[in-house]
């Protein structure tokens, strides 16, 4: 299954997450979580944004959720272009998406924090439904 890249206008704003600039020359973060119904963890997806100017390779980033699961974002066919989004589908045994609330650490190729988010017990129990920060 290959990614879908979407072009946005490319921006930095701020919603419920938190984004931590550890000096890249980009930024990318997390701008939504899709929640599946039933809370099925093979449903579930996890959508990147690049707010930068410059395409950023995603090639060795990570997902981490507040148990310390990491996931390993797949090779994408091509950078992620500037304002660029993609959809990355959480296959199960991977991290989770809790509905008791909880956070998504993106991690860059060298472990640091590039954007963080969190979601509350209350939002979780929408099911079906996608966050956007």
């Amino acid at each position: 299954v290959g990614q879908r890249f979407e072009m946005l206008p490319a921006r930095a704003g701020k919603g419920r997450g938190t984004g931590v600039d550890q000096g890249h020359r980009f930024r990318a973060g997390i701008v939504a979580l899709g929640i599946a119904l039933g809370g099925d963890p093979g449903q579930e997806t996890v959508t990147l944004i690049n707010t930068g100017a410059t395409a950023v390779s995603l090639e060795g980033w990570q997902l981490l959720d507040a148990m310390h699961n990491r996931y390993a974002i797949p090779s994408l066919p091509a950078p992620l272009p500037a304002g660029g989004i993609t959809t990355i589908p959480l296959p199960r045994h991977s991290i989770q998406l809790s509905n008791r609330g909880g956070e998504i650490r993106l991690l860059s190729r060298d472990g640091s924090v590039a954007h963080l988010v969190s979601y509350s017990r209350d939002q979780a129990a929408e099911q079906g439904i996608t966050l956007t920060f």
